[in-house]
């Protein structure tokens, strides 16, 4: 959601959101990361995932922006950051005020 393959997708998932927003009355929102993932390494770098540190950082500043871009639009919803490891490891990510991808 922070950076989406294309703005449709983008627009998508906005249009998709508010629609739960409005109807449902959704309180929450989880979204989770996975190690290893071909959309970071195609859109970042093929060798992303070979570099661990490099790897969990990169989510944590899209997980942040995914986080701070809700919060803008919907101020009362709650949101949960996950980045999830090929061993099921789940660690929660807590949102940053400084993390923003430019």
């Amino acid at each position: 959601m922070a950076s989406f393959p294309s703005q449709a997708e983008t627009q998508t998932f906005w249009e998709q959101l508010e629609l739960s927003y409005r109807l449902h009355h959704i309180e929450k929102v989880i979204i989770f990361d996975h190690e290893d993932c071909g959309a970071y390494a195609s859109k970042i770098d093929p060798q992303l995932s070979k570099d661990s540190q490099r790897e969990e950082q990169v989510h944590r500043q899209y997980l942040n922006q995914a986080y701070w871009s809700l919060k803008e639009r919907y101020p009362s919803l709650q949101v949960e950051l996950y980045f999830v490891k090929l061993n099921e490891e789940v660690q929660g990510i807590l949102p940053s005020n400084n993390v923003r991808i430019s």
